[in-house]
């Protein structure tokens, strides 16, 4: 189950709503996902930490940039090992234009972002994250998990539109072809 630090900043009901489906989803023994995306616009810091570290500790992979993940711990910085205390078994660092890190009890990977023009930029964490959770359903190990979700944020900033670039299934497949192999 895959959920957004949005909907609970929607307001009382859709946050408890959202804590309830990942209580249940977590304790049904489902892989439970995380993208904080923070709106300031929607709720304050203040108002947002609690919410989302009550959501964390369903999680076992949490998505953010590092002042989304530091929102959740401490409010100042990044603190991973505090995420890990929460049960967080992945934490995946969205770094824009310098790729994205993923970080476990035992692997921390960086990989860089794809150059690209950025014609967009509105869509490409949701579609870094939904390549990123593409690849974890397949069991891909960790450093191919942030390539395609590198790939999948590249592909959406090239264009206008939050999703109208967003790689196919097809497109995805093609991504593991060698250079120089031909495609039929």
């Amino acid at each position: 189950m895959h959920l957004s630090g949005i909907t609970p900043a929607l307001g009382p009901g859709p946050a408890e709503a959202t804590l309830a489906l990942a209580g249940a989803a977590r304790t049904a023994g489902m892989k439970v996902s995380l993208d904080v995306n923070f709106r300031s616009r929607l709720w304050s810091p203040e108002q947002a930490r609690p919410v989302l570290a009550e959501l964390a500790t369903c999680a076992d992979v949490v998505f953010g940039d590092p002042g989304e993940l530091a929102l959740i711990t401490s409010g100042a910085r990044m603190d991973l090992e505090a995420l890990f205390g929460l049960g967080v078994g992945e934490v995946v660092i969205k770094l824009g234009g310098d790729g994205a890190r993923v970080r476990t009890a035992g692997d921390d990977v960086l990989r860089p972002a794809l150059p690209v023009d950025v014609v967009d930029p509105i869509g490409a964490g949701d579609a870094f994250v939904a390549g990123y959770l593409s690849a974890l359903l397949e069991d891909l190990p960790l450093p191919q998990r942030l390539e395609r979700g590198n790939a999948c944020g590249a592909a959406v900033v090239s264009s206008r539109g939050d999703w109208e670039a967003m790689l196919t299934r097809t497109d995805l497949d093609s991504l593991d072809t060698a250079p120089g192999d031909v495609q039929r």
